[in-house]
């Protein structure tokens, strides 16, 4: 099997959102990124962008309703496919005009994977975790506990940082998995929490997958995760993709996912004057606060309440009109509502006090 596939670009036209779109996956070498990011408002064609790279690169139906000035090319570093459609990687490695080819022969499928919220994969992480234990027993001679301790620190290592509060414990002789806490309470798989089991779904089930030099495609990996953690997951994705020859692919709507992401990294949909899609990949975006990333990347009017935001004018404004009564009546009624310790409310009973003075 090819070691090194990875996407370079994706040029679709006349295609459901997509009118003439191209979104490149490479540096400024020309170079495979081990991982990109997605982003855009609802409706700006993040899924669409996956389901063309994994889900119709899989796909062994032929479409039958599509202008016939459709086409999907996907590039790629070729080198290693010996059945490639194109020998040179500077031409597609897939052209379908019509989206009616069968794509199958092409060889693509086997090197990418699409993960997504519709299909979780906890049940298969209980699945792989035996065979990962059964292998090192019967194919490296080692016994069960010293399996079950290689395996704890194997999750301890692949999730250093995040703060995990629990690890492997064992598995019992009717392939129960069990794990256990920081004081050692033990407690069996499915009594995790949903964060953790989307955790180890998303991250530890890649590991024991031995996944190699292939594109792995997430959609939302924020799904049920605490804030907390998705700050931080996509190291995870980006130390497995650089270790395992990988490159991942995300569609997110998290800012804090997004505000983690490293520039070159992320790839922000946007409308052109002319309304149609395109990709913006010089976002300074890297290290951001959440409010800048809701506002100048996610497109949010309001980044609180628009009710309380709405109080919060009207203030402003009483004090513009010099309506300073009416003013601290509005003030103390949000202060009442939100705390004395907001920055903004507090800047405004500021501003009150010194025109009063």
């Amino acid at each position: 099997m090819n070691k090194n596939f990875k996407f370079k670009k994706l040029k679709i036209k006349n295609w459901k959102l997509f009118k003439n779109f191209e979104i490149r996956f490479i540096d400024k070498d020309n170079k495979p990124l081990p991982l990109v990011v997605i982003v855009g408002i609802n409706g700006s064609g993040k899924t669409t962008i996956l389901d063309a790279l994994g889900k119709y690169s899989k796909s062994k139906t032929k479409s039958k309703n599509v202008n016939e000035k459709t086409t999907i090319e996907l590039y790629c570093n070729s080198e290693d496919l010996s059945n490639s459609l194109f020998e040179d990687e500077d031409q597609p490695l897939f052209r379908d005009i019509n989206l009616g080819q069968d794509i199958s022969d092409q060889k693509i499928s086997r090197y990418v994977t699409y993960f997504n919220i519709e299909n979780v994969f906890f049940s298969k992480l209980k699945d792989e975790i035996p065979k990962y234990i059964k292998k090192f027993i019967y194919e490296k001679n080692m016994l069960a506990n010293d399996v079950y301790e290689t395996l704890s620190k194997h999750i301890v290592d692949i999730f250093k940082g995040m703060d995990l509060n629990i690890t492997f414990s064992r598995m019992d002789g009717e392939k129960n998995l069990y794990f256990k806490n920081k004081v050692g309470k033990e407690f069996s798989i499915d009594e995790i929490s949903t964060g953790e089991k989307t955790l180890l779904s998303n991250v530890l089930y890649l590991y024991l997958l031995d996944m190699k030099g292939q594109v792995i495609l997430i959609d939302e990996p924020e799904t049920s995760i605490h804030p907390h953690w998705q700050n931080k997951i996509l190291k995870l994705y980006e130390n497995f993709a650089i270790k395992n020859n990988c490159q991942i692919i995300i569609a997110t709507h998290s800012p804090q996912i997004i505000g983690s992401a490293k520039n070159e990294y992320l790839r922000v949909l946007a409308n052109d004057k002319n309304g149609d899609i395109k990709v913006i990949d010089n976002v300074l975006a890297y290290g951001r606060d959440i409010e800048w990333v809701l506002t100048n990347i996610m497109g949010t009017t309001f980044t609180r309440d628009k009710h309380i935001n709405d109080k919060i004018k009207e203030c402003q404004q009483l004090l513009e009109d010099e309506k300073y009564d009416e003013a601290e009546e509005g003030i103390n009624k949000l202060e009442d509502i939100i705390g004395d310790n907001d920055s903004e409310i507090l800047a405004i009973r500021n501003s009150l006090e010194f025109w009063r003075s």
